[in-house]
C-alpha cells in the first residue's frame, strides 16, 4: 500500500498518494504487537520520504520511535528500534539514527546478555543499511558468535556488490569463510553455508556457490531456490548460472505452465520462475 502511494506521488498524483498513505497509517494503528507496528510505520516513513512527503515522514518515524522505544523498555528487544533508525536516516535524520544505534550498541556491551551477539549483529546490519560499513565492521569484531559474524559479513557483501566493489567483496568472502570454519553448531553451519553461497554469487563465483550449497546435507533442495534468487541479481551471466543451479530441483513446464515432479521444491521465488521461462526451461 505504501509503495503504491510512493509510485503515485512520483507520478504527480500527490493527493491520491496522501490518501493511500493515510489508509496505510490507519491499518498500522490496528497492529497489536508494538514491535511489528513500529516496523510497519518505519517502512511507511521511508516510502513517504521517497515520495517527497518529508514532513509527513518525520511525523511517522517519530511515532514509530515512540512505539519501538516503549516495546524495548518492556521486552528489551532492539529489532524495531534498529528498523526505526534505518527509517530516520531515510527521512534525513541520519544524525539521530546514528545516535540511537550508538546508544543501543553501548547498552548491549554493558548488559552482556545471552542475546548480546545477536543484538550486536542486528545493530551492525542497521549501520550497513544506512551506509556506515566501517562502523559495522567494528561491531562485527565485537561479536564472538561466528554465525552472527557471517550474517554481518553477508550484509556487507550485499552493500559492496551494490557499489561494485569487487576487491572488497573478495576480502569479505575470505573473512566469512574463515568465520564459518569455526562454527560448531550444525544448524548455524547450514545458515552460514547459505549466506556464503550468496556472497560467492555476488563475487562472481557462481560455480563455487553451487558447490557450497551442495555441502548442505539437510533439506538441500529447500535452500536452492533462495540461492537461485540471488543469481538473478548478478548480471548478464545470471541465466546460465541459474540453469546450472536448478537443474536438479526446478519445476518443469507444459505450455508455459510450471508443474512439479514429486519431491521437488514448490517455493521458487517468482523472479526465478520468470527467468526460467525466459531461458526456456
Amino acid at each position: 500500500m505504501a509503495i503504491t502511494a510512493e509510485v503515485l506521488a512520483k507520478a504527480g498524483k500527490t493527493k491520491d498518494a496522501q490518501n493511500i498513505f493515510t489508509a496505510a497509517l490507519e491499518t498500522a494503528q490496528k497492529i497489536q504487537r508494538q514491535d511489528e507496528q513500529a516496523k510497519v510505520l518505519a517502512a511507511i516513513a521511508k516510502a513517504q520520504a521517497k515520495a517527497g512527503l518529508v514532513e509527513e515522514a518525520h511525523k511517522t518515524v517519530n511515532t514509530a520511535f515512540e512505539i519501538a522505544q516503549n516495546y524495548y523498555s518492556i521486552w528489551g528487544s532492539i529489532g524495531a528500534l534498529c528498523e526505526v533508525a534505518v527509517a530516520e536516516a531515510a527521512v534525513e535524520q541520519k544524525e539521530e539514527a546514528l545516535e540511537l544505534l550508538s546508544e543501543l550498541r553501548d547498552r548491549e556491551v554493558v548488559r552482556e546478555t545471552r542475546e548480546q551477539d545477536k543484538n550486536l549483529s542486528t545493530i551492525a546490519v542497521a549501520h550497513i543499511k544506512i551506509g556506515e560499513i566501517t562502523t559495522a565492521l567494528e561491531i562485527k569484531d565485537e561479536i564472538e558468535d561466528e554465525w552472527e559474524r557471517v550474517k554481518v559479513l553477508s550484509w556487507i557483501a550485499w552493500a559492496e556488490f551494490k557499489k561494485g566493489e569487487k576487491e572488497r567483496l573478495l576480502t569479505t568472502l575470505a573473512a566469512a569463510l574463515e568465520a564459518k570454519g569455526k562454527i560448531k553448531d550444525e544448524e548455524n553451519q547450514v545458515k552460514a553455508l547459505r549466506a556464503i553461497a550468496g556472497i560467492q554469487i555476488r563475487a562472481g563465483k557462481g560455480e563455487q556457490a553451487v558447490r557450497t550449497v551442495e555441502k548442505i546435507l539437510t533439506e538441500r533442495n529447500s535452500h536452492l531456490p533462495n540461492v537461485a534468487a540471488v543469481f538473478i541479481e548478478t548480471g548478464p551471466l545470471a541465466e546460465l548460472r541459474l540453469r546450472f543451479l536448478i537443474k536438479d530441483c526446478a519445476p518443469f513446464y507444459q505450455n508455459g505452465i510450471p508443474y512439479y515432479k514429486p519431491g521437488k521444491p514448490r517455493n521458487l521465488p517468482q523472479r526465478v520462475l520468470n527467468s526460467m521461462r525466459k531461458i526456456g526451461r
